[in-house]
């Protein structure tokens, strides 16, 4: 249905496909704004203590970013892999 209508929208012209992605971009903005603004107006400074859990500690969360890290770089190969 999204595809639809941007081939709709692009069919009607450069001017009306730059319009509309103005105006998407804008919003996307606007949400990062929004999202930004309602985290400092929501934060709860009791939510953070203890900042590392004691049983786990620096190591576990290394242990964390390296398995974040590596599951991304699959995830990327793959995606690379389905384009060619």
């Amino acid at each position: 249905l999204i595809s639809v209508a941007s081939v709709a929208l692009l069919l009607e012209g450069v001017q009306e496909s730059k319009m509309a992605t103005n105006v998407l971009t804008s919003l996307k903005m606007c949400l990062v704004v929004f999202m930004i603004v309602a985290g400092f107006l929501l934060y709860d400074s009791a939510n953070t203590t203890p900042f590392l859990l004691p049983r786990v500690g620096v190591a576990g969360v290394w242990r964390g970013a390296t398995s974040s890290f590596f599951g991304y770089l699959g995830y990327d190969e793959v995606c690379c892999m389905a384009g060619e």
